[in-house]
């Protein structure tokens, strides 16, 4: 038996979901590990965009520790393929260490093969999702709202965790599986259920924040007036800000030419520097002679 058939034998086992660490306290699935190629992997249609930062920071873990500590989480398709629910950022770090780098002892990956149960799945790759700090307030908002829509498809079917019904507010069960607080989990509930289109777009890019899509979505039919205003504020508040950004980008303009602290006003220019040499370039770039000697 060579050392890749023994390895698969010792994992190809049955464990109890609940074990492992990874993923909603509300699943019930039964799973079993196995090592599988990583070109047999296969990603998620719905997962988010994968940040190449924290792919990197998997590549130097693995390379320098020897292993890739976490089990990815997949469905088998049936077909010799595996659609990844957990794990993604895993995968691509695991393809650009064989790939990229050539070390091709790491090429077989240890995963959690779950059950077929279409909640649990997606609960999963949603709960996977939402441990990860780099996800964007559009992508939690996203994620919390359809996290909270398949419980509540779990309530309803009966679902038992450690014996009893899925009870209580909803809200609180997101909040107590994830790092978010109570408080915020409503905001990102309330634009999911609530935010226009247009809203949601918004937070999407940037345009507006978490806070003010939260408000926004309180105002129901008057919330894309009121964007509207955010976005594209009147005459005099939109002089006003193309004047700051014209005075801030001449202040950083003039500090990286004199390499020094300054501050600049519609009515002032301050330069502070802390020694006569200070002074002295700055006369020069100003194209003044020096007026001040070291004593």
């Amino acid at each position: 038996m060579n050392e890749r058939n023994r390895v698969d034998e010792i994992f190809n086992q049955q464990t109890d979901a609940a074990t492992v660490s990874i993923g909603s306290k509300h699943l019930k699935v039964k799973a079993r590990t196995k090592l599988i190629h990583y070109n047999e992997l296969v990603p998620h249609k719905e997962n988010r965009v994968i940040n190449q930062d924290a792919v990197m920071r998997i590549v130097n873990s693995i390379k320098v520790n020897g292993q890739l500590f976490d089990s990815v989480h997949v469905v088998d398709n049936g077909d010799g393929t595996y659609t990844i629910l957990a794990g993604h950022h895993r995968h691509q770090a695991v393809t650009y260490v064989v790939e990229v780098e050539g070390l091709k002892q790491y090429e077989y990956i240890r995963c959690v093969i779950q059950d077929e149960d279409e909640l649990d799945n997606d609960l999963l790759m949603i709960d996977s999702n939402l441990e990860r700090e780099e996800l964007s307030p559009y992508d939690t908002m996203i994620a919390i709202g359809k996290k909270e829509e398949i419980l509540i498809k779990k309530r309803e079917r009966g679902d038992l965790v450690q014996g009893k019904p899925i009870t209580g507010t909803l809200r609180k069960i997101i909040a107590d599986d994830s790092p978010i607080e109570d408080t915020q989990v409503g905001t990102y509930l309330r634009v999911y259920k609530k935010g226009s289109n247009n809203v949601k777009e918004a937070l999407k890019y940037n345009l507006i924040t978490l806070a003010q899509a939260g408000k926004l979505a309180k105002l129901g039919d008057k919330q894309d007036d009121e964007l509207t205003k955010i976005l594209n504020p009147g005459p005099k508040k939109k002089n006003r800000a193309e004047k700051d950004i014209h005075l801030k980008t001449l202040e950083h303009a003039l500090q990286s030419a004199f390499a020094t602290k300054v501050t600049v006003s519609e009515k002032s220019l301050t330069i502070k520097y802390t020694s006569n040499d200070d002074l002295n370039r700055i006369l020069e770039i100003m194209g003044q002679e020096d007026v001040v000697n070291e004593p």
